[in-house]
């Protein structure tokens, strides 16, 4: 949902009362005013931090660029408008996500940790991927002035040895050849660790697809024939946002301590999911946002009975599955034996048909060793699963017995925000 506005020189007018996810501040000019205008967006909400996306039609100073969670050069494509208001919003997810554990951890576990925001990697590595004509070598020496590592592959078989070798902020393609860098570019979003590396297109092409290209997943394009301070500002301005993405998924991560955790899954356990729920829920509710969760069952799908052990492994393995397969933002937690819980803040129950899908597919066309020898025919494990919303009056607790009772048929429950679509 859009909500268009316009700032007076004092005051936005036409916002609405509620604050937004998000803010795109276009500005063709008076780029100067950018703090006064992000200023007064933030008492227009009483102070909230709101993450903004400055779109701008010349070039602004470092200081200038610095008071945006992003910025956009025109001419800016309206795809790569939407990506970006997208990556910035989960960054503002992943962080407030983070915050949360760390006070759940602190407050009802007792247990000592923090969280620390500039505790990142330096310098800069930056990829060059492409034959080194004059502005490119240009580039390539404005980004070392700056002490920022810079490796040239000329040709996409170095790059992609490169790219295996070592980690890289950046990637930018010389693509006077869209079609081979357009290759490029898909061959490293078909690979899951090169996934989210921000990749930067370099033309002087006046004619170039851009709908296509930003449809491939491309970070930005730039004409070589921008300003050198232009042109760096660009590429760090992608790299210090895969950095940061980068140390926000390693503090997930790392942020999981033995009294928390369900030990043959990784997964978090029922005591944590039970007080850190409580806390995610009021944070949704206070930001206007949905908390959105898939309540997961699964038994064995035999014709003849399994040992009870091998079940256990399968249960384990299918927990250890689905951490794997989960946003490191999201919750997933242990609740029983065969029963999973994955939380999803901020997150509409409409999306989540398509991971219950994915998730029932990957289950139910996994086979388990039964260990039997007379009989070694492995066996499968079916998957019940429903998706809810978590309402506002609600605890964690009160949610929990709700939704079992639902996901074991013991009640049926009439409230138009539960979801009942049954999987499997």
């Amino acid at each position: 949902e859009l909500i268009f506005c316009l700032y007076d020189g004092n005051s936005i007018k036409g916002a609405e009362q509620d604050a937004p996810d998000g803010v795109i501040v276009l500005l063709t000019d008076y780029i100067e005013h950018s703090a006064n205008i992000c200023q007064t967006i933030s008492s227009q909400y009483h102070g909230k931090k709101l993450p903004i996306v400055g779109v701008l039609f010349r070039q602004a100073s470092p200081e200038e660029e610095h008071i945006f969670n992003s910025v956009i050069y025109s001419p800016a494509h309206p795809e790569q408008i939407a990506q970006r208001m997208e990556s910035v919003l989960r960054l503002e997810h992943m962080e407030r996500e983070i915050n949360m554990r760390v006070k759940t951890y602190q407050e009802d576990f007792n247990i000592n940790c923090s969280f620390d925001f500039e505790a990142v990697d330096r310098p800069f590595s930056i990829l060059f991927i492409g034959k080194a004509s004059p502005n490119f070598i240009a580039l390539m020496n404005t980004l070392q002035s700056e002490m920022v590592g810079v490796t040239a592959a000329f040709s996409s078989y170095s790059a992609f040895n490169f790219l295996h070798e070592k980690s890289f902020n950046t990637v930018v393609i010389n693509a006077e050849n869209e079609e081979d860098a357009i290759l490029i570019s898909d061959t490293m979003r078909r690979n899951t660790r090169l996934y989210n590396i921000p990749i930067i297109f370099l033309s002087d092409n006046t004619t170039i697809d851009k709908e296509n290209i930003f449809s491939h997943g491309v970070h930005d394009i730039i004409s070589m024939k921008s300003d050198p301070v232009e042109l760096r500002g660009r590429v760090l301005e992608a790299a210090n946002y895969h950095r940061l993405r980068k140390h926000l998924r390693n503090s997930l991560r790392d942020m999981r301590y033995s009294t928390c955790i369900d030990e043959d899954t990784g997964l978090f356990n029922r005591s944590f999911l039970i007080k850190h729920l409580n806390r995610v829920s009021e944070e949704c509710k206070g930001n206007n946002q949905p908390l959105s969760i898939i309540l997961l069952k699964v038994q064995p799908n035999a014709l003849t009975p399994v040992a009870t052990e091998r079940i256990v492994d399968a249960e384990n393995q299918i927990g250890s599955m689905l951490l794997a397969l989960i946003r490191r933002q999201d919750i997933g937690a242990r609740i029983a034996p065969d029963t999973f819980m994955i939380a999803f803040p901020e997150q509409s129950i409409e999306h989540l048909q398509a991971v219950i899908r994915r998730i029932q597919g990957i289950i139910e066309c996994t086979a388990y060793d039964t260990g039997d020898e007379k009989d070694p025919t492995p066996f499968t494990m079916a998957v019940e699963a429903i998706k809810l919303h978590m309402l506002p009056h609600e605890t964690a607790e009160q949610f929990l017995t709700t939704a079992l009772a639902e996901l074991v048929g013991d009640v049926y429950v009439s409230n138009p925000q539960y979801d009942l679509d049954h999987v499997g």
